[in-house]
């Protein structure tokens, strides 16, 4: 298996806050993993960080070796997917007994999976017939076979 880093690392900040997100495309998926760092400070003990994680369209979901099986890791406020995106709210306020400065992390990591595939992914899914272990094992069955070539065409795109 072969995993092909794209888009390395966009790390983003603010006075309050700082974001790392990290991708790897992984056959028909996109790993989105990284951390998000709020600062509380004597000057703001209260900061708050609202923003859209980018994925681009596909499905959602997570890991399935976690304490929730095949749900996003998204430890925030809220989350929601929106339109080309995940959209968090990250808020925290500080303890009357804490010493400032501090700050505190979440770590994320969901899985987007493409809805539309096209010749190139045909190409690739074939070359891993028979293989077990593959990112493009579509059902979950263990094996790339007929069930997974029934998905990828089902959801061919037309444009």
């Amino acid at each position: 298996m072969i995993a092909t880093l794209i888009a390395a690392m966009f790390l983003s900040q603010g006075s309050e806050w700082s974001l790392e997100h990290n991708t790897i495309e992984q056959g028909p998926a996109t790993v989105h993993y990284g951390h998000v760092r709020l600062h509380m400070t004597k000057e703001n003990p209260y900061p708050c960080m609202t923003g859209v994680l980018l994925t681009g369209k596909g499905s959602l979901s997570g890991p399935p070796t976690s304490s929730t099986p095949n749900e996003p890791l998204l430890p925030f406020d809220t989350w929601e997917k929106v339109e080309g995106g995940v959209r968090i709210t990250f808020c925290r306020s500080a303890d009357e007994r804490q010493l400032l400065p501090v700050s505190t992390l979440k770590n994320f990591y969901f899985i987007v999976t493409r809805e539309e595939f096209d010749g190139k992914d045909m190409a690739k899914l074939l070359g891993d017939w028979g293989k077990s272990g593959s990112f493009w094992d579509l059902n979950g069955d263990g094996v790339v076979d007929g069930g997974d070539l029934t998905i990828l065409l089902s959801k061919w795109a037309t444009n």
